[in-house]
């Protein structure tokens, strides 16, 4: 009532059976999408999230030996899987996607609100938990009686009527909010996330890719300098810094606008479970958090 109430007043159209109906009807449970990538097998979020996008990524960075590649090419391979993963998220992803619907699709062809939390108990349970309002302070709009901040994730609503997220009743709109997990054939378990709103889905491939391909721990992965291809229908590369001078100067020669970014690309936590009882965490230094065990 408090929270319809603060949003009238403001202009907002919600009425209490809005919010009534949505509780009513329960949460939606949904399968997760995989795909074999290196040995292990990767779990992401389905449709209305952006799962499927760091799948697709994996799918395309599977087909090459990323190990033996130079860094250069590696990041000129990883910037163009990138933006064509992207470009297929925002043309296909919404909450009207077939659910279950992703075999076919994957054999075939910065934001300081969110919190990421791996977690991993001695009886060998591991959790991957994320949260957030999307933008800082989310819609920027909060209800007095109770402090409770509201979410912009109607952001991701598309303008265009032909998109699978124009605005429709009863519809959610893309999700960037991804908690990833992974398993190997020997019983080790990964759990991970990487924040940064649109950046997750990259972020997820570009970590996997650090420590599956390249061998690094899982701190190093974590830490190391990262890139985005964003927006997609653009040459613009986003890029931290870290990165070589060869390595620019081969992105540049090919085509990609080379973009310094003012703000860390997300930031990350992970923990991972040997077979053997053994537990390993990493906490970036992107933004805060920590790595803790008990």
């Amino acid at each position: 009532r408090d929270i319809v109430g603060k949003l009238n007043s403001l202009g907002g159209a919600h009425s209490e059976s809005d919010f009534a109906e949505y509780y009513e009807s329960g949460a939606q449970w949904r399968e997760p999408a995989a795909l074999e990538y290196r040995g292990w097998r990767v779990w992401e979020c389905p449709p209305s999230a952006q799962g499927l996008a760091a799948l697709l990524m994996l799918r395309a960075m599977r087909e090459h030996d990323l190990a033996a590649a130079t860094p250069e090419n590696r990041a000129l391979l990883f910037a163009d899987i990138c933006q064509r993963a992207y470009q297929w998220r925002d043309s296909n992803i919404g909450d009207n996607f077939p659910n279950g619907n992703f075999a076919a699709i994957l054999e075939a062809a910065e934001h300081r609100d969110t919190i990421y939390l791996a977690a991993a108990d001695s009886d060998g349970l591991l959790v991957s938990f994320i949260n957030s309002l999307f933008h800082p302070f989310g819609g920027g709009i909060y209800v007095p009686q109770h402090g409770i901040l509201l979410h912009n994730r109607g952001a991701a609503f598309s303008p265009h009527p032909e998109s699978p997220n124009a605005p429709r009743p009863r519809r959610r709109p893309l999700h960037t909010l991804l908690p990833g997990m992974a398993e190997n054939a020997d019983g080790d378990i990964l759990s991970f996330g990487v924040m940064g709103g649109n950046y997750q889905a990259a972020g997820h491939a570009w970590l996997l890719m650090n420590l599956l391909d390249l061998g690094a721990d899982l701190q190093s992965a974590l830490d190391a300098p990262r890139m985005f291809a964003y927006p997609p229908e653009t040459s613009e590369l986003q890029m931290e810094p870290g990165f070589s001078r060869p390595t620019r100067v081969a992105l540049r020669r090919a085509g990609w606008k080379l973009k310094k970014v003012p703000d860390p690309l997300g930031g990350g936590q992970a923990v991972l479970r040997f077979a053997d009882g053994l537990i390993v965490s990493a906490s970036d230094a992107r933004k805060d958090g920590a790595a803790t065990g008990c």
